[in-house]
């Protein structure tokens, strides 16, 4: 997948011309402080880059990010989930759409998936149907940032409170189900973050992207 990442946070700062030290986590949808669970032996890689990097059973991210490059691709892996065995597997991928200005500001950025099942349980409980036509992105809202939005047209959104989904847009986390994919960008903003990102949504695939008042 290319690289579809731009406007940036902070005001639309260029960044220094160097490489960016990308951080961040790949944990289970239903993850928390009291029962952690990342998730082990995916796969990460910088956009355009043919070098793969596995997960940890923690599911920590750490990436390199050459000059320009503002985008990780990553796989779910094969395997069922070790936290929910029985629940299916992880089989959306998913792209993470960096702000290079957040990166700088050291922001750890943290991405969630579901397994098939879980998946059906969320849409049923949300009221909604996965349409697998569609895209979905996943906002890890930080600091004092508020509000996320995208311009393209999509479902009713859901957020995670630090201890359970529902519905809403008010959370650590809110994920915006079943994105229409007419365009292969979309417009992220939100109270408190400055500028604005356009990040890149494909069916069927998670976009991770992160909000933050740094």
């Amino acid at each position: 997948m290319s690289t579809a990442c731009g406007g940036g946070g902070g005001g639309n700062k260029t960044p220094d011309a160097a490489p960016l030290m990308f951080q961040g986590e790949y944990v289970d949808w239903d993850s928390s402080a009291a029962a952690f669970c990342g998730i082990d032996m995916a796969s990460y890689n910088a956009a355009g880059s043919s070098a793969t990097t596995p997960t940890p059973p923690n599911g920590r991210l750490m990436q390199t990010m050459p000059v320009g490059v503002t985008q990780i691709d990553l796989m779910p892996p094969d395997m069922p989930s070790q936290c929910a065995p029985g629940s299916g597997v992880y089989d959306n991928p998913g792209v993470i759409a960096i702000d290079a200005a957040l990166v700088t500001a050291q922001v750890t950025y943290s991405t969630r998936s579901f397994t098939t099942d879980r998946r059906a349980s969320l849409f049923t409980a949300l009221g909604l149907t996965y349409d697998p036509t569609k895209a979905m992105v996943l906002i890890n809202v930080q600091g004092t940032a508020t509000n996320p939005v995208i311009g393209a047209s999509h479902d009713p959104p859901a957020a995670y409170d630090g201890t359970t989904w529902g519905s809403g847009a008010t959370g650590v986390y809110v994920f915006f189900p079943n994105v229409d994919t007419t365009t292969s960008n979309t417009l992220l903003t939100a109270t408190g973050y400055a500028g604005s990102a356009e990040i890149p949504i494909a069916a069927a695939t998670f976009t991770y992207a992160a909000v933050s008042s740094m």
